[in-house]
């Protein structure tokens, strides 16, 4: 037989191989795993992707088999190639899709689910440092899809022209977090409070017998009791102290004022930056009707707070949250 009847036989026999290539893939395509694979393949061999040795590499390598047997797309064979490449291309471009929302299921799973509960005080150890979640998460599962920039960040890593669709936010996110690590640490913060008698609106028929501070902490909680005169005392903040709470005695009633949540200190410290506070009584839905009686509509509060700017300061480098999502899945 000549050169040309072998290299046919080749081809004929290398179009078989194709079809059970194509069909791997139609097996395979249900499930996301298998995509997240292919393409984890094809983007870990980025010199090479059809050697991943995957069900999408095999069809890629297939093509160029047959490419070097019968020629490469040309001006005049581009329809033919167009037509016998077609399903690779349309089921990578489908694998990208189901690897972005395996992607997003993996940050749902193993990121976001171990990240509960975790106080913000504790995330920079727990997933932020050097060896923590976050980065075990990225080197594991995202790293193979990006690529580090020189002092900049990151940028979507490109295969075959084309990039899993990951979401522009996880990039910002994740520099946000190596600069949250690398930034100063929650230290321990003094606040020296002064606090003055508490007072209600002209009209009101009760007053304020004792007005409570607390602050809780892990160790403790901190508490300054003001019995209408003015009293100091110093509070010691760390990184486990949270809910403030403010604590009223009207006639024989405890109407209580709480700062909870993560973000309960500085809300307090903001409520106060100028050493007075009014609440209505529509803050005390429990108790309106009851202050209402009385006639009492106001209830001012006077704190001075030496120390709480900078504290503030130091809280407003709390790191950053984790995006609910970090993948645009068939978006």
């Amino acid at each position: 037989p000549t050169e040309r009847e072998l290299n046919l036989d080749a081809a004929a026999k290398e179009l078989d191989a194709y079809k059970t290539a194509l069909a791997a893939i139609v097996f395979n395509i249900e499930r996301r795993s298998s995509s997240y694979d292919s393409i984890r393949g094809e983007f870990e061999n980025a010199e090479n992707p059809s050697s991943a040795g995957t069900v999408l590499a095999n069809a890629q390598l297939s093509i160029q088999k047959l490419q070097a047997l019968i020629g490469k797309v040309g001006m005049s064979t581009r329809p033919f190639w167009d037509i016998y490449m077609g399903p690779v291309l349309l089921s990578e471009k489908f694998m990208l899709q189901e690897t972005a929302c395996h992607i997003d299921q993996l940050w749902e799973d193993d990121f976001l689910f171990e990240l509960a509960g975790v106080p913000d005080y504790k995330l920079n150890a727990f997933a932020y440092a050097e060896n923590g979640l976050l980065w075990q998460f990225t080197d594991d599962k995202l790293g193979l899809f990006l690529k580090k920039r020189m002092n900049a960040g990151y940028n979507f890593k490109r295969v075959n022209g084309e990039t899993v669709p990951l979401r522009v936010s996880l990039l910002d996110f994740l520099v946000r977090a190596k600069d949250s690590n690398q930034s100063q640490k929650y230290k321990t913060f003094d606040l020296d409070i002064k606090a003055m008698p508490t007072n209600l609106n002209k009209k009101a028929l009760l007053y304020v017998s004792a007005t409570e501070l607390s602050m809780q902490c892990e160790s403790d909680t901190q508490t300054l009791m003001n019995k209408n005169f003015d009293v100091e005392q110093k509070f010691n903040w760390e990184p486990s102290c949270g809910t403030i709470s403010l604590k009223f005695t009207i006639g024989n009633k405890i109407i209580e004022k709480r700062y909870g949540g993560p973000t309960g200190v500085e809300q307090f410290l903001l409520d106060f930056n100028d050493g007075q506070h009014t609440f209505d009584v529509e803050e005390f839905p429990e108790y309106f009707y009851l202050l209402k009686q009385f006639e009492i509509s106001r209830i001012e509060v006077n704190y001075e707070i030496d120390g709480g700017a900078r504290l503030l300061e130091a809280l407003s480098q709390r790191p950053p949250k984790a995006p609910a999502s970090i993948a645009a899945c068939w978006e």
